[in-house]
């Protein structure tokens, strides 16, 4: 005859077979050293409210540079190079003002607008190295090379559906996107 202890310990094993359990709704929203995780659709808002930050900001190099440049309309090969040239450049001086912000407080004006930020593992603003190097210009230079680039930003953008909410550029600079 066996004891109460081990018909309880019995009970209580776990079922190798059985389905595994929803604990995911049960847990609420994901929540990391305090602060709940940001929403996929707030980082896809603050992706694409970046890229129209970007495209705002070559409208008026292209206009500064379609003014200034000569051989515009001439025929010439070197035709719209300062259309190019102000558009860079008014790109280029918005792109040094986010990476200065992503790296001081975590946050691109994109993501301060929608609430969100981007921190380290310990909580901390993520820095020059970590929050611009790593999760952007590394990925950047990857997604130029043919077949990998495919490869690369694919899997960066589908990593978001695991459990942790982590893209594949999170995982590499050791950051989480939170609300803030």
């Amino acid at each position: 005859m066996k004891s109460s202890t081990a018909r309880t310990l019995e009970s209580e094993a776990v079922n190798p077979y059985a389905a595994p359990a929803d604990t995911a709704s049960a847990q609420g929203p994901s929540v990391v050293g305090g602060a709940e995780l940001a929403t996929r659709s707030s980082r896809l808002g603050a992706s694409l409210l970046d890229l129209l930050l970007y495209f705002g900001a070559a409208m008026p190099g292209v206009l500064v540079g379609a003014l200034l440049d000569p051989s515009l309309g001439d025929g010439t090969a070197q035709q719209g190079v300062g259309v190019v040239a102000g558009a860079g450049l008014t790109c280029l001086a918005l792109h040094a003002y986010q990476c200065y912000l992503i790296a001081t407080s975590g946050q691109s004006l994109a993501k301060r607008w929608l609430r969100v930020r981007i921190v380290l593992e310990n909580g901390e603003a993520p820095g020059f190295w970590k929050g611009v190097v790593l999760r952007s210009w590394l990925l950047a230079v990857l997604r130029v090379i043919p077949m990998v680039g495919y490869i690369v930003g694919l899997v960066d953008t589908l990593m978001i559906f695991g459990d942790d909410q982590r893209c594949l550029h999170d995982r590499i600079a050791g950051t989480r996107v939170i609300q803030s």
